[in-house]
């Protein structure tokens, strides 16, 4: 029995109320960002959640402290039978900013997607996610930048992977995510 949407992401756009680039769309198929829908990730900067579900599945994770707290926090959610809103309707403004990423980035957002998969995914799932997410990233490192703190972060993850506490979703929760347009493998 799934309980109800806990937490819904608001439309970010741009100080313009009209801009809304692409990468801040926290679902699949974003060319249109004024569609609502379900979400399975959000966006960390602005997300309104249910203070008891949030406390239930433990809150943001500190170790990941940059990039990808927000599909670790949804899939804990989604987990816990919980699901997500993006409502395109509720504007929150933001400063354009351009998308060329700095060094830190490029470390941790490598590093923490090894640890969410470690620490989220069925074993079986494993290598697939990673295997995307580590074409998707080599061939984003390559084309605008950054490869050697991108290996760097992947090595980081790998090496230390094992410091994140494991607690593998459900199959039930692999397909819900996969319902909701954002299966857990890519």
């Amino acid at each position: 029995m799934s309980r109800p949407r806990v937490d819904v992401q608001p439309r970010l756009t741009g100080p313009d109320d009209a801009a809304t680039p692409r990468r801040w769309v926290p679902r699949l198929r974003a060319s249109n960002p004024g569609r609502p829908g379900k979400v399975a990730s959000m966006t960390e900067g602005v997300v309104l959640i249910r203070r008891d579900a949030f406390d239930a599945v433990g809150g943001w994770e500190e170790q990941l402290f940059l990039y990808h707290e927000g599909v670790d926090l949804a899939w804990r959610l989604y987990e816990a039978g919980w699901s997500g809103w993006y409502a395109a309707s509720i504007r929150m403004h933001h400063p354009l900013t351009e998308p060329a990423r700095h060094a830190l980035y490029h470390r941790l957002a490598a590093r923490n997607r090894i640890w969410i998969a470690h620490r989220n995914l069925p074993a079986l799932l494993l290598p697939l996610y990673l295997s995307a997410w580590t074409t998707i990233t080599l061939a984003r490192a390559v084309r605008r930048g950054g490869l050697s703190q991108t290996l760097r972060g992947m090595r980081e993850g790998w090496t230390s992977r094992h410091t994140q506490r494991r607690r593998p979703m459900s199959w039930r929760t692999v397909h819900r995510l996969t319902a909701a347009g954002r299966p857990p493998i890519i």
